[in-house]
């Protein structure tokens, strides 16, 4: 129990989530991302995209192809690889709004995931960690993109930056209604800024009730 207290932290071992899914999803929607931001791409401009997953993410996450392409519910989003990376094309991000009741009945997003098909990859099957994600999207103009990430941001081995959490955090404070004023999102976000010099954390708790 108290085996390198003070020396080894188990904190630095934990991972933020930036989507609001399913943790084996968020490597296909970083390479998503990533692949949006450097090429320009618009889902208006894509033929083609293929997703390539793991053994547990095949079965767990992409199948059946039908209702991950077409969620019936919130939770069939959030355990859906396809709409994730659907989303991310569509959108260009992925945010707690993308998994409401009214967000899978997006006819742009359906639309994005109609053109998904799934290709089982063993080459990505791990039991050590987060498997990879990969993608492959291919234009109206012929033009072909893959994309490998294996790491998915928010994890030790990629951490999230303090500005990628504030990010996280407005975008869940301030939906479906401010739940926060935006006098309170800020004063959380400077507080927690600068949480070891406050002499009672007990002040950003209050402004969270």
């Amino acid at each position: 129990m108290t085996a390198d207290l003070g020396k080894r932290f188990e904190g630095s071992k934990v991972s933020f989530k930036p989507y609001p899914c399913c943790r084996g999803i968020h490597t296909s929607v970083d390479a998503t991302l990533e692949l949006v931001n450097t090429k320009k791409l618009k889902a208006d401009d894509i033929k083609e995209i293929k997703i390539f997953a793991d053994a547990g993410g095949y079965q767990m996450l992409c199948s059946p192809l039908d209702v991950k392409t077409k969620p019936r519910t919130p939770v069939d989003a959030q355990f859906s690889t396809p709409w994730g990376v659907a989303t991310a094309l569509t959108r260009g991000f992925v945010g707690i709004e993308h998994y409401t009741a009214a967000a899978i009945k997006s006819q742009d997003i359906l639309d994005t995931a109609a053109k998904i098909t799934v290709v089982l990859d063993h080459g990505l099957d791990t039991s050590v960690k987060t498997p990879s994600g990969k993608v492959e999207i291919k234009t109206k103009t012929g033009q072909v993109y893959e994309n490998q990430v294996d790491y998915p941001l928010g994890s030790p081995e990629k951490p999230m930056s303090f500005e990628d959490c504030v990010r996280k955090f407005k975008n869940c404070a301030a939906y479906p209604a401010p739940r926060l004023s935006k006098g309170q999102i800020e004063k959380v976000i400077e507080l927690t800024g600068r949480m070891e010099h406050l002499e009672d954390v007990g002040e950003i708790m209050k402004l969270l009730t």
